[in-house]
């Protein structure tokens, strides 16, 4: 699969870069809140046409589960992924699809931390490289954003239409779009690898207390 196009500047990039100018590097968290327009913000055809093409993804949520199932278990940048069930790996990333527009039109932050640190923490267990991990991140966002340019345009016209028919406004209503998978997805793997890094702290804790206990009880025998 070829690679998706370098993302473009965004208003959310220039206000990033206002911030960290003007009040100096604040933290990883604080950054990641500040996101482009919500999609929920947008002007009446805009969103219309946004919630359109998310519910279209929604609809089709188990084919496109499928279709990133199968590119996980035969990616040979995702080895580790190979030995895993399709029925460890489909629950999560269907829920992603399914419920596309809860998280993209009401970002809730704390909801996005708890669920990516989760499945961050998850995946430790499951001794997934954090390589991996990042990787199949990209390839769930790959697969999303060939929808949307695949299906943007049809679904806007109401018919399949040839390259350079859309209209202004569909064209950036579907760029909205892909900046708003793109902050989700940016979230995501933030949190995903904060919950990998916290079990494997926690583990590396409990082995040293694990190791440390028989020597205690020899030194007071």
């Amino acid at each position: 699969m070829s690679d998706t196009p370098e993302r473009d500047a965004t208003p959310s990039d220039c206000r990033l870069a206002a911030v960290k100018q003007g009040r100096g590097e604040a933290s990883a968290e604080a950054h990641l809140q500040i996101v482009s327009t919500p999609l929920h913000a947008l002007s009446g055809r805009r969103q219309m046409l946004s919630m359109a093409l998310i519910k279209l993804i929604e609809t089709h949520a188990e084919s496109l589960t499928r279709e990133v199932v199968e590119d996980l278990v035969t990616n040979e940048h995702t080895p580790t992924l190979h030995g895993l069930s399709k029925a460890e790996l489909e629950p999560r990333i269907f829920l992603l699809c399914h419920t596309l527009g809860d998280w993209l039109t009401g970002p809730n932050h704390q909801r996005i931390r708890a669920e990516y640190e989760d499945w961050g923490r998850t995946r430790h267990r499951q001794k997934v490289p954090v390589s991996e991990i990042v990787y199949s991140m990209i390839l769930i966002k790959q697969h999303l954003r060939r929808y949307i340019r695949e299906h943007g345009p049809a679904i806007f016209s109401g018919e399949p239409i040839r390259r350079g028919e859309v209209l202004p406004l569909e064209l950036y209503s579907i760029q909205e779009l892909n900046y708003a998978v793109g902050d989700f997805f940016d979230q995501s793997l933030y949190y995903l690898t904060r919950g990998f890094e916290a079990h494997a702290k926690e583990e590396e804790e409990h082995t040293f207390s694990h190791d440390r206990a028989p020597r205690r009880r020899l030194a007071t025998a």
